[in-house]
């Protein structure tokens, strides 16, 4: 395989492979945004939200943030259903409030906006795979993110997962451009990316410690580099401080995120969850749990229900360190099965069966190889596989659900279609390139390679 400068990062002989390439993924993108707005007319474009569910929360911060009225709403277990908080971060209610601000209380546009997200991150599946591998697999990645099922239908709902998915790969892509040219202004920007991402969802924080290794571990020779890549978490804790200021002046108290990480500790290391095997790496709501029903409920504020539920969950994890191995193994069993056991729907079970399903074993295929020329040559693939680690982490300490896996599923997708993309160069459509080869006269030099393995080479080496 023969590297060039191709706009699109993979070998080509001709204007008119790039060109086509381009059309390809136009056509993706249109036939995604279609597909994604189809289902959401199915649904219901203009449907109110289910009273007391998550998307009901959502709406209602948002509404009030519309309104002028500061975020506030309902959270569990306080009487007052109007009240100044931090239950959820406030990055996807922001979104919303903005929409209604603009054009009144109407799901409709919302529901359009979070599918032109959908949309917009089968483009970032593409950039991402282009960027680690070549165009091919880009290509290949962002036309399974686009058929992928559970991307269109999260999509339509009134959650934070349109947004969050799409600054998750936002800034993963700008971590790659960071380590193709390491300048302040992409690492302000990856930074200011990872911030508004916090701000959406919580549980990114994991990345801000696996961006620090992978910084440490990449540049490990040129400090230089790692100071300017610190800037990434810099900008990143700036960006949440407004946040941790006005919930310090609501509250009396420091809160980052949001006043749910506790019960989520508890939902998910609890006495139920370790023997009733419909729910082994799963969770059960908080106070249908008799021993700390009482105590949560009487908490008062959500700050202190936090408090308690917290500390519940690390007593009995301390209490029950036996428990740990058994809750750790049927967690990430959990986080990557295809079967999708708390449904009833057997038509639900069977779609998502038959499409996690494939893309899971295509992706366990490509951790070897893409996991060697990571660590070997330093190769930025070794960033997605810190941030596919970010979620199994995240599982392992609360609980596994496929809604937390929706950041990632674009990157396992990635890795998925680069096994595809090395099928195909194997048998021999040798112009598609082979994702896993490692360019010899970079990686000899033991500098930290590029993000793209189809790296512009000197005249006359090939890789």
């Amino acid at each position: 395989m023969t590297a060039d400068n191709s706009p699109l990062g993979v070998p080509s002989t001709s204007g008119s492979h790039t060109g086509a390439m381009r059309f390809a993924l136009i056509v993706i993108l249109l036939f995604g945004l279609v597909l994604r707005l189809g289902l959401a007319f199915v649904h219901g474009l203009s449907a109110t939200p289910q009273l007391n569910g998550d998307e009901d929360e959502c709406d209602t911060y948002a509404w009030n943030l519309a309104q002028g009225q500061g975020y506030r709403g309902m959270s569990p277990d306080i009487p007052d259903r109007n009240h100044l908080t931090a239950w959820r971060p406030p990055g996807a209610s922001l979104l919303m409030a903005g929409i209604f601000a603009t054009v009144g209380h109407r799901y409709d546009a919302v529901r359009i906006v979070h599918c032109i997200l959908g949309t917009c991150s089968i483009w970032m599946t593409f950039l991402i795979g282009r960027r680690t591998f070549n165009a091919t697999v880009g290509l290949i990645g962002a036309t399974i993110y686009a058929l992928y099922p559970l991307a269109v239908l999260q999509s339509t709902e009134l959650l934070s997962e349109p947004l969050g998915v799409f600054l998750f790969l936002v800034f993963i892509n700008g971590v790659l451009a960071f380590s193709q040219r390491p300048t302040w202004y992409r690492a302000l920007f990856a930074g200011l990316v990872l911030g508004v991402g916090l701000l959406t969802r919580a549980n990114y924080v994991m990345m801000i410690p696996l961006t620090v290794v992978w910084l440490v571990w990449q540049y490990r020779t040129n400090w230089r580099v790692v100071l300017k890549g610190v800037a990434i978490v810099a900008v990143a804790l700036a960006i949440l401080a407004p946040w941790t200021i006005r919930n310090y002046r609501v509250f009396g108290a420091f809160v980052p995120f949001s006043t749910g990480g506790g019960s989520v500790l508890l939902q998910g290391n609890n006495s139920v969850v370790v023997s009733d095997p419909k729910y082994y790496g799963y969770n059960v709501w908080d106070t249908t749990l008799p021993e700390y029903r009482e105590a949560l409920q009487t908490a008062g504020n959500e700050v202190e229900r936090d408090r308690r539920a917290r500390q519940f969950a690390i007593q009995w994890l301390k209490d029950h360190p036996d428990k740990w191995g058994f809750l750790l193994w049927h967690k990430f069993l959990r986080s990557w099965t295809p079967l999708l056991l708390d449904n009833p729907s057997a038509a639900q079970r069977w779609i998502y069966l038959l499409s996690w399903g494939p893309i899971l074993v295509l992706f366990i295929l490509a951790i070897g190889p893409t996991a060697y020329i990571g660590l070997r040559y330093r190769h930025s693939v070794l960033f997605l596989h810190l941030a596919i680690l970010h979620y199994v982490v995240n599982s392992l300490i609360f609980f596994a659900l496929v809604r937390y896996r929706a950041p990632i599923d674009p990157l396992c997708v990635i890795l998925a279609s680069a096994t595809l993309t090395w099928i195909a160069y194997r048998i021999g459509y040798r112009q598609v390139g082979n994702p896993f080869s490692v360019p010899k006269t970079i990686a000899s030099t033991g500098q930290p390679m590029r993000a793209t393995v189809s790296l512009p080479l000197p005249s006359g080496h090939t890789t």
